[in-house]
């Protein structure tokens, strides 16, 4: 895998709350909601997911 390559173990993704394609994308590929982050980035709310691997 890619991200085990450069030693990352917990890869990470955000995506808007009214991104549901993005959303169901990260469902579909194991990552699960960590946090809801409000006002984060450019003072716009952000889901973060994450997915854990192994090393």
């Amino acid at each position: 895998m890619h991200v085990r390559d450069h030693g990352k173990r917990k890869p990470k993704l955000h995506t808007s709350p009214w991104n549901a394609a993005m959303m169901k994308v990260c469902t579909d590929t194991s990552f699960i909601p960590e946090a809801y982050l409000r006002k984060d980035y450019l003072d716009e709310n952000l889901i973060l997911y994450s997915i854990i691997t192994e090393e």
